[in-house]
């Protein structure tokens, strides 16, 4: 799996928008996993289970709460990218 650095690299990357810090970028983050979730065709609870987080999880996420931490957003990240 990979680590979040990486992942925001390549994020940051693909979406230059998007700055490395994921509580900053709450709401920018929160737009980006839902779109991904959208295009791979996943279910919040699919997406959950794959990630081996909670369904509530990923809602809170695609709400743009500020309060996930970095490790819940690799584990969705590392899912979808």
């Amino acid at each position: 799996m990979k680590d979040l650095n990486e992942l925001t690299k390549e994020l940051y990357n693909k979406y230059p928008k998007i700055r490395p810090t994921c509580e900053e970028n709450s709401e920018e983050l929160a737009q980006l996993i839902f779109a991904l979730r959208i295009r791979n065709k996943l279910s919040q609870k699919e997406l959950a289970d794959l990630s081996g987080v909670d369904a509530n999880t990923i809602y809170i996420i695609e709400g743009g709460s500020k309060y996930v931490g970095d490790e819940t957003y690799s584990k969705v990240l590392s899912v979808l990218n």
